[in-house]
């Protein structure tokens, strides 16, 4: 296990660094609540003291969200903590090409696998277009094996876009120094003139030199050397240096390298076809191959530091914020298993939690909030179709209820319901013995026959023809009374 220290900044975990330049560090990084590993860039500390370098760093930012290529390495987040700098990154597991190329030159299909790669991805900058859809006109200015990523994956992809201008115009602030790489500057970058996507298209053409020839072209010069070499001097083919390589690369080169910009190709995609076509590249297996073999220490050291960063445990990190950037964090040996499960930080903040979550405790009490709500959806299911039920016409408790509502009250309950009820009726009087008739007492008045609102008015049906029954019975006779025959009555007499 490495001594490798751990940082936690706003949502994510740092680890060591992997790459440094001018402007920036590189770290190995992953969110907190996700084993992703990411590539975490931070705005070096002095710099950030600077609104200059700080603009430029977070346009870079907001440029690379325009481009949309799988040969340039997006970005995935941007954000400021306690006064720095930070730009997530996709993570390229590789190594740059200028430290791939330190053990020599490499076969064309390479190298012809490889630029072509750049300069398709350069091809998508140039034509990147803002949020209303007009051009950008994005050139990178800083094209170099330093920011060029070859992973074991087969890709090529251009990193460090707006580097270069933003070293521009530090250029103007600190006394006149260029920061930057003179050796792949054209003429009209060098002379401070306008640039345009075919200032790109020369440095391509100087990294391609660099490929095929297996060392500097310029080499480590000074601005104004560099300046007075590409604008007098006449390039070399790498055919000369290398003996063998075809004299269609030899085209492509020098037609790249053309002082006047008039004379290269005239954007990055033009180049990338006749480079192609002069070269024929190799399969993407190949290229993974040979960034194994060439950076196999430095992958090797890498992918433990990976395993590490995977294997934080969580629940022992503590968030310090505003100031030590220093921050230990335990690990596990790397196939360890834990003896705890991992735990996360609550969702919804600005800055995560230092009080990680039990993912035990949270299961318990979900499993106890889903028991209550199935129960309370039981309850609610059966009040509702009992209502249903006793509403319904063919309910037995519906029947008996009508029946119970039709029904003719007595009168001496109707008072209940808000109707007088009539006096007793009195007594009949003794009979008297006058031989008169007893005096008939008078009717009482009967009250209405109240039915419920609501109900429908009843109806009596009248039968449309006598019954049987009904009909008047002849003395002497059981039968009932038949129709009328005079023939029949005729022969009788």
């Amino acid at each position: 296990m490495s001594d490798q220290v751990f940082q936690i900044v706003e949502r994510y975990i740092l680890g060591s660094p992997i790459a440094a330049g001018g402007m920036a560090t590189v770290y190995l990084g992953r969110p907190v609540n996700l084993p992703r590993v990411v590539a975490v860039k931070q705005l070096r500390p002095e710099m950030a003291r600077d609104q200059t370098f700080v603009r430029m760093f977070l346009d870079e930012a907001q440029l690379l969200c325009r481009i949309r290529h799988k040969n340039v390495a997006p970005p995935i987040d941007c954000f400021e903590h306690a006064g720095e700098f930070f730009i997530v990154m996709e993570y390229v597991h590789g190594q740059s090409l200028s430290q791939l190329l330190a053990a020599g030159g490499i076969p064309p299909g390479l190298a012809s696998k490889i630029m072509s790669d750049v300069l398709t991805g350069l091809d998508a900058a140039h034509d990147a277009v803002d949020c209303g859809g007009q051009p950008l006109g994005l050139v990178h200015r800083d094209v170099s094996p330093h920011n060029i990523l070859v992973g074991t994956d087969g890709a090529a992809r251009i990193v460090d876009f707006g580097i270069a201008k933003a070293a521009w115009r530090a250029h103007v602030t600190q006394h006149g120094q260029l920061k930057g790489k003179p050796g792949y500057m054209a003429p009209e970058q060098l002379a401070m003139g306008n640039v345009d996507r075919r200032t790109d298209v020369y440095a391509a053409g100087i990294v391609l030199w660099e490929l095929l020839a297996g060392r500097r072209l310029l080499g480590d010069r000074c601005l104004q050397e560099a300046a007075l070499v590409s604008s007098a001097r006449e390039i070399v083919a790498p055919s000369v240096i290398v003996p063998g390589l075809p004299r269609a690369l030899d085209d492509v080169v020098l037609s790249a390298l053309s002082c006047d910009p008039n004379d290269r190709f005239p954007d990055a995609r033009s180049m990338a076809e006749a480079l192609l076509d002069a070269a024929p590249p190799v399969r993407d297996f190949e290229v993974g191959a040979w960034v194994t073999a060439r950076a196999h220490d430095e992958l090797g050291r890498r992918a433990e530091l990976i395993i590490e960063l995977e294997n934080v445990r969580m629940s022992e990190v503590t968030d310090v914020r505003g100031g030590d950037p220093s921050r230990s964090v335990a690990v596990r040996e790397p196939g360890a298993v834990s003896d705890a499960p991992p735990s996360g930080y609550a969702v919804g903040q600005n800055e995560p939690s230092a009080t990680p979550i039990n993912e035990v405790e949270i299961s318990r009490h979900r499993r106890v909030r889903n028991a209550y709500l199935l129960g309370a959806g039981l309850v609610v299911t059966v009040v509702v179709l009992g209502g249903f039920h006793m509403v319904s016409p063919r309910s037995p408790v519906s029947r008996t209820f009508a029946a119970e509502a039709f029904t003719l009250r007595p009168m001496d309950t109707l008072s209940g319901i808000g109707v007088d009820a009539a006096p007793p009726a009195p007594s009949p009087p003794p009979p008297s013995n006058s031989g008169q008739p007893p005096a008939q007492p008078a009717k009482r008045p009967t009250a209405p026959l109240l039915e419920p609102k609501g109900w429908p008015r009843r109806q009596e049906v009248l039968p449309l023809a006598p019954t049987a029954s009904a009909l008047p019975n002849v003395p002497g006779h059981d039968s009932p009374p038949r129709s009328y025959d005079p023939l029949r009555d005729d022969r009788r007499r």
